[in-house]
């Protein structure tokens, strides 16, 4: 996958990319969640880069795996838990009580392991890292 952006700063022999807004961008929202509403990438710098210049990414991560972990195994995490709280409702147990416990504690479950797999699980893994195949002045 490739991205356009734009080289903002350059410290210590890493480039900080402000990545143009794309029709898949409206989609995604990550944007959203970096806190400015825009796509930042730190790569390695290249020989003649400076900041203004705009600059072809290439080796970015799509970002579905993110939006699966934090958004989807949430909510079918809580769904599964109220289900399944009406299933042991048949064992004795009241069916409101159980449901509003297992959806809440399995959603709590399923943010938590999202949180380690973005924190810890996944930093270990060997990801591509971003790197520029083309600088140009605009």
């Amino acid at each position: 996958m490739t991205e356009k952006g734009r080289v903002v700063s350059i410290e210590g022999g890493v480039a900080r990319v402000e990545l143009e807004e794309t029709p898949e961008c409206r989609r995604c929202g990550a944007c959203m969640c970096s806190g400015g509403g825009r796509m930042l990438a730190d790569v390695d710098a290249v020989p003649g880069l400076q900041p203004g210049h705009a600059v072809l990414l290439e080796g970015l991560e799509k970002t579905w795996s993110a939006s699966l972990v934090l958004m989807v195994l949430p909510v079918a995490s809580l769904l599964a838990g109220v289900v399944l709280g009406q299933v042991l409702a048949f064992a004795g147990l009241p069916a409101e009580t159980c449901s509003m416990v297992l959806g809440v504690g399995l959603f709590i479950l399923a943010l938590a392991a999202g949180f380690a797999w973005e924190h810890f699980i996944r930093p270990r893994r060997r990801r591509p890292h971003p790197r520029i195949v083309m600088f140009y002045d605009p």
